[in-house]
C-alpha cells in the first residue's frame, strides 16, 4: 500500500512536466544525446522543485504557519507553484551604486520570503 501511495508523488511530477511550463511541444531534438541532456535538465529541475516544496512545507509545519490558498482559506501545505503565483507582482530594481528597491511586498509575500531563510530575506529586503 505504501508503494502505491508513493506512486502519486511520481505522477504529480510528470503532471508538472505536462502542465505546459516547459513548452516541450515547441522543441524538436534530432540527436539522442540532446534528448538525454534535456531529460537530465528536466529531472534536475523537478528535483529542485520538489526539494524546495518539501523544505518550505517543513518550515511551515515547524512554525505552524499558513498562507491563503486559491479559495482564500489558510493552508499549511501549499504547492510551490501556488507560492510562485502568490509572489507575482514583487519587483526589484538595483541601480549601480545604490541600494536595491523592492516593490509589491505584502504581509503574505514577506511571510513566504521568510520561509526560505536569511538569504532570501536579504534579497527581498525583508526582516527575518
Amino acid at each position: 500500500m505504501s508503494t502505491y501511495k508513493e506512486q502519486q508523488d511520481v505522477e504529480r511530477g510528470f503532471g508538472f512536466v505536462k502542465a505546459g511550463e516547459f513548452h516541450l511541444d515547441n522543441i524538436y531534438l534530432k540527436k539522442p544525446s540532446r534528448i538525454d541532456a534535456l531529460m537530465m535538465v528536466m529531472t534536475l529541475t523537478l528535483m529542485v522543485y520538489n526539494t524546495s516544496e518539501y523544505q518550505m512545507r517543513e518550515v511551515m509545519r515547524e512554525q505552524e504557519l499558513t498562507v491563503p490558498n486559491q479559495k482564500r482559506k489558510d493552508t499549511g501545505r501549499p504547492t510551490l507553484r501556488w507560492v510562485f503565483q502568490l509572489m507575482q507582482g514583487v519587483h526589484s530594481l538595483k541601480l549601480p551604486g545604490t541600494k536595491s528597491c523592492v516593490t509589491g511586498k505584502t504581509e503574505v509575500r514577506e511571510k513566504i520570503v521568510r520561509l526560505f531563510g536569511p538569504v532570501a530575506c536579504k534579497i527581498y529586503d525583508v526582516k527575518a
